[in-house]
């Protein structure tokens, strides 16, 4: 028999077979709660199976949760931790704010699985109102390297809105935050410059952020709006914190 037909046949088996796999939605359990995910793709799946590796991220964030908080996800991606949060709240709100379209889409899809009904937000925070370049990393759903700032020099990308946390909340009319969840791949300062007299004036009493390379700037940012900053876990050159705020 032709080795490389039989190895042409395995592969097509295969992927068959994992296909059919993902077909049904991926289930993820931390402590009580429990979340649904679908993923239709390997990056997606091994990004909801894995919550993208910030499982202790999230238990900490359920931790410090209360059932009536206002919770911002700002760059949610399909939704890891906005599925959580949104199972554990009750009378509180979730906003999840996620401007890359295929991501915003899956994100739509996987907070109705969880029976989630936040208004998603299409719109990237950032320091101004207006239109920004989102760089992209690629063009499928849970990339998740997407960024305001072109931190790795692609040449891939899109217009979106943007507006401030101020705007959001003193123009708008949307409800400060009691917690946020920060993941912007480098846009950190631009976001919380944006909402600098939300986090001065309002009962926000924790961001949770990933801060890349050289953080101190967000840090002296936070700190200044009287936050203390805590370590909650290193990856590579990726690091993760709790800032938090006697409110």
């Amino acid at each position: 028999m032709d080795i490389e037909y039989l190895r042409s046949n395995l592969r097509v088996a295969f992927w068959k077979s994992f296909r059919q796999f993902l077909s049904r939605p991926v289930e993820v359990t931390i402590g009580d709660t429990s979340a649904k995910f679908i993923a239709s793709e390997l990056p997606e799946y091994q990004r909801c199976s894995s919550l993208g590796g910030e499982r202790a991220i999230v238990r900490d964030i359920l931790s410090h949760l209360k059932s009536d908080d206002t919770f911002y996800d700002i760059g949610a991606n399909i939704g890891t931790h906005s599925c959580f949060v949104g199972r554990s709240l009750q009378e509180g709100t979730l906003i999840p704010f996620e401007p890359f379209p295929p991501n915003t889409h899956r994100l739509e899809e996987n907070l109705e699985l969880n029976d989630i009904n936040p208004s998603v937000e299409g719109r990237a925070l950032s320091d101004h109102d207006g239109t920004v370049s989102l760089h992209l990393t690629g063009e499928h759903v849970a990339e998740g390297g997407n960024s305001l700032v072109n931190r790795s020099g692609t040449e891939k990308v899109i217009q979106v809105e943007t507006v401030t946390g101020d705007t959001f909340v003193y123009e708008e009319g949307h409800p400060a935050p009691d917690i946020v969840k920060l993941d912007v791949e480098g846009a950190e300062k631009e976001v919380l410059r944006g909402m600098r007299q939300v986090l001065n004036e309002s009962e926000c009493r924790a961001i949770y952020y990933e801060s890349h390379q050289d953080g101190d700037d967000v840090h002296d940012l936070l700190r200044s709006v009287g936050f203390t900053i805590d370590t909650l876990q290193s990856r590579g050159s990726e690091t993760h914190y709790r800032a938090e705020k006697r409110v």
